[in-house]
């Protein structure tokens, strides 16, 4: 049988050689005559606060009624389209496997027209320089770009050092047209880049966000970043709007990205009452200073008020997580750390290094220092910590006195390892059943856990007053075994937020009033766990909103309280308790008969899934696996076919909005039995 020839086997690589040519030269055309559709064009780049920076100038289009398309890369890929007129509305922008290409910007840049778009606005996701040079002076050549800052990042690409970081983000200056930028440090960097490419640089002056008045920040929904916002309301001088205006326009119309960083309003659960800062979004030592310090994390507890971090760790991330576990080791100071994600034990790893190296540049022999560096591990005196809790719960006078009496007359003793504070703790188990016995507003699960923290409380505190009278290697040795007993491991990566904030809260005792915070990452399983808190704001919303309302607006909100799809303990809990007090209104029945209901079946979720498998649901995993590439290319087209039909008025943004997200759910997995992640 004669083989094939060279000449044919030329003819064949010649062929696709041409047919991808060809649609390279396509895809190309249709970018520039895109571009040239688009009368204005608005990048940004920077190392944080990119994301909210884009969302900022949305908030500005849309407060002049123009048409626009926005592309913003935050914590998840997201397109916000404003019809002429019209509010902004979030799009899922599909990502294979949650990765970034640069034709993702062809795409969207492709379909604003066709949208409608008079304006578009794109974050740069870009980090070889290259990919950088390509989309700005080739591709989008914007009409003004900001760029936030130029924080070390991303060395391992952009470095080795600050300064080559700050020439690759420099390399973003449009060429022969205006940058404008917050930055300071690199800012003779980014001059130099601006010069070589004839661009007219901008250098907001820091009074202008440091002397911001603290009254136009306060009407943003969210804690945004006075750099963002003056640089933002700079760039809407340049168009003609005044500063106030501009900065009014914003707090108004801005649609928060599920990273920002946010307080969420209180809520009361598992008898806790629990606030969460979100500051998953702030992975540099800058961010997360600033995130840590605004939300009052630094701030000293007093007896039964804690801090819990819940860091979210991801094992494509190395380098942030050796930063944040020598954050964690030095700057987080909280009660306890409760890990999800992916790669802990090597997040362990990396704290336990950071420990050690902290504890040898402390001066162990010094009772002082060693009661300073101890100080970062919130070690709550037991006695002071159960009378206010038991308070909160409902017990006696008496009972709370007696505890405080058995406390007292324990004597620490010399101990010489963790496991020895836990047994001397043990001496005062028969006084912390009797404190739990008298609880009046408390039910028994919640006397099991105050007897179980009241012990752990104990233990760390006779283990911190042994260390006080110990010697240096007793001090080290005591510190590394409390600061392994702070750790809480969420080892199931695919842990639902519900299953997150439940291991959170019983983290700490009942009776607490609680502060959690988000750190290092939002993506993966942060990320349900991120939309849970949003998923509060807008119920809390609703919840304040039925207090001012008239008869017309009360049955609207209470109609969307009784037939929304709760995903979540703790707003179901919530929306309980804010409702409990109007509870004699026949109205609210049915809205707390579904709040109910749905609560149950969230309790049970939380066991069931443990429950499901077999050899029948590997085999289907197996296979799902095998054939999700496939499927990929379908979700892509799809995704694809949903915005052209948006853009042919076909379908709904509400639809549009529906698919999309179903798109990107089903590649979590599930899609292959219809289930869903």
């Amino acid at each position: 049988m004669q083989g094939s020839t060279l000449t044919q086997l030329g003819v064949v690589v010649v062929g696709l050689a041409a047919v991808l040519f060809g649609r390279l030269s396509w895809a190309r055309y249709e970018l520039r005559r895109a571009r040239a559709a688009l009368p204005l064009v608005l990048g940004g780049w920077g190392t944080r606060g990119k994301s909210g920076t884009e969302r900022l100038k949305a908030a500005l289009m849309e407060s002049l009624g123009i048409p626009f398309v926005s592309k913003t890369t935050g914590c998840e890929a997201m397109i916000l389209h404003a019809p002429p007129g019209g509010h902004a509305r979030e799009l899922f922008l599909y990502r294979p496997y949650d990765k970034a290409t640069i034709w993702e910007q062809a795409e969207v840049a492709t379909v604003a027209p066709a949208l409608g778009a008079r304006v578009l606005l794109w974050e740069c996701m870009a980090l070889n320089p290259h990919y950088v040079e390509l989309l700005q002076a080739h591709w989008m050549r914007d009409d003004v770009a900001t760029l936030t800052n130029a924080f070390p990042d991303h060395e391992d690409i952009q470095g080795p050092t600050g300064q080559d970081v700050a020439r690759v983000i420099g390399g973003f200056a449009p060429p022969g047209r205006q940058l404008l930028t917050t930055e300071e440090g690199m800012l003779a960097i980014l001059r130099s880049q601006a010069q070589a490419r004839q661009t007219t640089l901008t250098a907001v002056p820091r009074a202008r966000f440091e002397l911001m008045p603290q009254d136009m920040l306060a009407r943003f929904r969210h804690r945004e970043h006075p750099a963002n916002v003056a640089l933002v309301a700079t760039l809407a001088e340049g168009l003609g709007i005044g500063w106030v205006e501009a900065v009014g326009f914003m707090a108004e119309r801005v649609v928060a990205d599920v990273g920002a960083l946010v307080v969420h309003a209180p809520v009361p659960t598992e008898g806790r009452m629990v606030t969460f800062a979100q500051g998953q979004s702030a992975n540099d030592p800058l961010s997360f200073r600033h995130s840590w310090i605004t939300a009052g994390f630094e701030e000293p507890c007093p007896a039964g008020q804690w801090r819990i971090s819940i860091v979210n760790n991801r094992a494509d991330r190395v380098a942030r997580s050796r930063m944040f576990a020598g954050l964690l080791a030095d700057t987080a100071s909280a009660h306890r750390h409760v890990l999800i994600g992916t790669n802990l034990q090597g997040l362990r790893s990396y704290l336990y290094q950071a420990v050690d190296a902290h504890l040898q540049r402390t001066d162990l022999d010094s009772p002082t220092a060693t009661a300073r560096v101890f100080a970062h591990l919130r070690i709550d005196e037991p006695g002071a910590l159960g009378d206010v809790l038991a308070r909160r719960l409902g017990a006696p006078r008496d009972a709370r006195e007696a505890w405080r009496h058995v406390v007292a007359a324990l004597e620490p003793g010399p101990l010489t390892s963790w496991g020895a504070a836990q047994e001397r703790a043990q001496a005062l188990a028969p006084a912390a059943h009797s404190l739990a016995q008298a609880l009046r507003s408390a039910t028994p699960t919640w006397a099991e856990e105050l007897v179980t923290h009241l012990l752990l409380a104990s233990a760390r505190y006779l283990a911190f007053q042994a260390a006080l009278a110990g010697n240096r290697e007793l001090r080290a040795r005591l510190y590394r075994s409390l600061v392994e007993a702070s750790l809480v491991i969420v080892a199931d990566s695919g842990a639902s937020g519900d299953q997150i904030i439940d291991t959170a809260v019983h983290a700490a005792p009942p009776g607490t009033d609680l502060r959690l915070m988000g750190l290092q990452n939002i993506k993966g399983t942060g990320l349900d766990f991120a939309y849970r808190w949003v998923e509060w704001g807008e119920v809390h919303a609703s919840l304040a909103a039925l207090a001012q309302a008239g008869p017309e607006e009360r049955g609207r909100i209470l109609g969307d309280l009784g037939t929304r799809n709760y995903g979540c303990v703790m707003v179901c809990d919530g929306v309980l308790a804010a409702l409990a007090s109007d509870e004699q209104h026949v109205e609210l029945r049915p809205v707390m008969q579904h709040v109910a209901l749905a609560r149950q079946a969230l309790i049970h979720a939380r066991t069931a899934g443990s429950g499901r498998g077999g050899p029948l649901a590997s085999a289907v995993t197996v296979l799902e696996r095998m054939l999700d590439p496939f499927h990929g290319i379908v979700r892509r087209r799809r995704g694809r076919r949903i915005l052209e039909e948006l853009a042919a008025m076909r379908i709904s943004h509400d639809q549009a909005q529906r698919e999309l997200k179903h798109l990107v759910d089903e590649q979590k997995g599930g899609w292959l039995l219809g289930g869903k992640h």
